[in-house]
């Protein structure tokens, strides 16, 4: 627990200084997001001192769009929802703040709420990403919390909610993280398109895979055991990037 609160504390120096630097932030406002923070390293802290984590991350992507979800395990969801609503409240007279909707629903024990942020138009990448707002959802449960953006990512976020109430832990790994690759190159390139992407995505559409990579650890007596899968498809669409950087060169430059 003392280790876990030095690492926060260490993470998070660097907010401190940036703020310090601000020109822009009065004394008092500077006061506010560093008493938040200081509720940061406490819930952190806290959650810690449960002796136990449990956390989830899915990314998808595909030509139409992607969507995001995390959820946590905390030792107190409201704790989470206030700071949030303390946020709101401190931002609410500022130009351009976002617009938040607190307590809109509930959902298996999970209360949801909601961030829209207007795109300015000078923001094309942004708004070919989300359309012309940025909708983040966020719920909280009573020793759980959840965050959700992308098209439809509500829906998916109901479904980690669901998932992460099985009592599967037992036939888990202690981690895992699973990636492949081809659907990111695809969405990518539906944003804006190049020739290094353009290559990568042929060199996996004639590999065997479609560019998959693993990373499983399981305990073992006293450690744990880690094991990495690489799929050919990543090596060859490395490769191809590699080459295709390289043609893209004035003669005699590597």
């Amino acid at each position: 627990v003392k280790d876990t609160k030095a690492s926060m504390e260490t993470s998070l120096a660097a907010v401190r200084s940036a703020l310090d630097s601000q020109d822009g932030l009065t004394d008092s406002q500077r006061d506010d997001i560093n008493a938040l923070v200081d509720r940061v390293i406490e819930l952190s802290v806290d959650s810690a001192s449960e002796g136990k984590s449990d956390l989830g991350v899915l990314l998808l992507a595909d030509e139409d769009g992607f969507k995001f979800v995390f959820g946590a395990f905390v030792a107190d969801g409201n704790e989470v929802a206030s700071i949030a609503k303390e946020v709101a409240a401190k931002v609410e007279n500022e130009p351009g703040a976002p617009d938040f909707k607190f307590d809109i629903g509930k959902y298996n024990g999970v209360t949801m709420h909601l961030v829209e942020a207007d795109i300015p138009d000078s923001q094309d990448e942004a708004r070919r990403m989300f359309g012309d707002k940025l909708r983040v959802h966020i719920g909280t449960g009573k020793q759980s919390m959840y965050l959700a953006f992308g098209k439809d990512s509500d829906n998916l976020m109901k479904e980690l909610i669901d998932s992460g109430q099985k009592k599967t832990a037992a036939d888990r790994p202690v981690a895992q993280m699973r990636m492949t690759m081809m659907p990111m190159l695809k969405y990518a390139q539906s944003i804006e398109s190049n020739d290094a992407l353009s290559a990568m995505i042929d060199a996996l559409t004639r590999s065997p895979d479609g560019g998959e990579m693993s990373i499983v650890a399981e305990s073992i007596k006293n450690g744990q055991k880690f094991s990495f899968d690489i799929g050919e498809g990543i090596l060859q669409a490395i490769g191809a990037a590699v080459q295709q950087t390289q043609q893209a060169l004035p003669a005699g430059q590597f």
